[in-house]
C-alpha cells in the first residue's frame, strides 16, 4: 500500500561506481557482480541481525540518485585548450587518463587535451555502456580496446589503439569478472 518506514536495502551492482550512492542512502550492504554465493548469505545474516527500528532510508534521496542515474550522459565535452573551446563528442574520445597530476583525455585521432575534472567526476557523466574505469588511472573506451592478455594472478592488460602513453592498462584481479562482465553486456 504504501511505502514502508524501515526496510534493508542491499545494493547488488556490476559497477562498484555505485557503492558510494549505496551508503548515502543508508544501504546495509553491497554486492559487486557477479555475486559469491557465500558473500550473499553472510550480508542476509547480518541483515537478519539488524533490529527494524535501526533502519532508515532517506526516500527523497534515493528517489533524486535513481532520476539522476536515468538522466543521459553527457555527449560532447568542452574543452579549453590554447585560448580555445574545443567541442569534443565522447564517441571520438579513446580513453581519459592521469599524467603528471592532470587529467588528459586522448582522441582516437591520437589528440591529447587536458580536463579540468577529475576522473571520478568524469565516471559519473561518461555513458557506462561505452566507458569503463579500468584502474584508478584511466577510464577507457570499449572502441579502444585492441587486445585483451591474461596477465599474472587472474589480472588482465589491455592493448589500447591509440598506445596508452603511460604504463600498461591493467585490469586488477578484483574487477577483471565485472569488467568480463561489462564486456559481455556490451556485446548482447
Amino acid at each position: 500500500h504504501g511505502i514502508p518506514e524501515h526496510c534493508k536495502i542491499i545494493f547488488a551492482t556490476a559497477y562498484d561506481q555505485y557503492a558510494i550512492d549505496a551508503f548515502r542512502i543508508q544501504a546495509q550492504d553491497y554486492l559487486l557482480k557477479p555475486i559469491d554465493e557465500k558473500a550473499l548469505f553472510k550480508v542476509l545474516d547480518k541483515l537478519r541481525k539488524i533490529p527494524e527500528n535501526e533502519l532508515k532510508i532517506d526516500y527523497h534521496f534515493l528517489a533524486d540518485l535513481v532520476a539522476k542515474r536515468l538522466q543521459p550522459k553527457s555527449n560532447v565535452f568542452l574543452i579549453r585548450f590554447n585560448n580555445q573551446l574545443i567541442d569534443i563528442n565522447s564517441n571520438d574520445i579513446a580513453f581519459f587518463y592521469i599524467s603528471d597530476r592532470t587529467v588528459l583525455l586522448c582522441t582516437f585521432d591520437n589528440r591529447k587535451l587536458p580536463k579540468d575534472e577529475s576522473l571520478d567526476q568524469l565516471e559519473l557523466q561518461l555513458d557506462p555502456t561505452i566507458f569503463f574505469r579500468a584502474n584508478r588511472k584511466c577510464i577507457i573506451n570499449h572502441k579502444a580496446i585492441k587486445k585483451i592478455k591474461s596477465y599474472s594472478s587472474s589480472k588482465l592488460l589491455l592493448e589500447m589503439a591509440p598506445v596508452f602513453p603511460e604504463d600498461d592498462v591493467i585490469i586488477s584481479k578484483e574487477k577483471s569478472p565485472v569488467f568480463k562482465n561489462w564486456l559481455k553486456d556490451r556485446k548482447s
